[in-house]
């Protein structure tokens, strides 16, 4: 879907390339898009990036990988 999406919405790339010049070794798309996403080794390498990041009209969440035992504690 990459080529579709960078087709298809405009100012995609610009968020790729901030997020490339933020320190992303490669960033993905998510789904079929409009959402990016790059990984880091270390909680404080994707803090950085994110703390860099500034994309206007955008957001930028950081997320990290669950444990069996926390992702079963989860309630809506």
């Amino acid at each position: 879907f990459e080529r579709a999406a960078f087709a298809s919405f405009e100012g995609l790339a610009a968020y790729r390339d901030a997020l490339l010049g933020a320190g992303a070794r490669r960033v993905h798309l998510a789904g079929s898009g409009p959402a990016l996403f790059a990984l880091a080794a270390e909680a404080a390498a994707a803090e950085g990036m994110a703390r860099s990041l500034r994309p206007p009209g955008g957001e930028v969440f950081l997320a990290r990988p669950l444990a069996a035992g926390e992702a079963l504690t989860i309630e809506e």
